[in-house]
């Protein structure tokens, strides 16, 4: 079932009738006999381990959810994503793990010996951002 985060189970049920608590993280949430499943942002057979205890960089339902690229290498939230002090250098928000800045996957080759002048060829169809590369500056 798809219930708010406040409520559990097949049937919905308040958090707080339960667990004493407004939000039901940690809990088990059971489909059918032997289908259950822990509420996003943890994992294990009881559901206690947060995402971040499994490994960095990971969050969500059944830590599936990539993150990353925090500022100052903090991890993300286990169980939104978001960066707690937003992303490092050139990172968009919310996950942190886009560039908004292309960088090429391949690295670009000299199509001739470099003396005076130089081309360069690369292929600016395999990059990795936002936004579509167009040149690049070699030093």
């Amino acid at each position: 079932s798809n219930c708010s985060i406040d409520k559990f189970g097949n049937d919905c049920i308040e958090c707080k009738s339960v667990f004493n608590t407004d939000i039901c993280e940690e809990t088990l949430t059971c489909v059918e006999t032997n289908k259950c499943y822990c509420q996003p942002g943890y994992y294990g057979k009881h559901c206690k381990p947060k995402c971040d205890n499994l490994k960095a960089n990971v969050f969500g339902s059944n830590c599936n959810e990539k993150c990353g690229n925090c500022k100052n290498k903090a991890q993300c939230h286990h169980i939104t994503g978001n960066c707690p002090n937003g992303c490092e250098m050139y990172f968009v928000e919310p996950f942190c793990n886009e560039t908004n800045l292309p960088y090429l996957k391949e690295t670009p080759v000299a199509e001739t010996p470099c003396y005076t002048t130089c081309n360069i060829k690369f292929n600016p169809e395999k990059y990795v951002g936002r936004n579509s590369p167009d040149s690049y500056k070699v030093e």
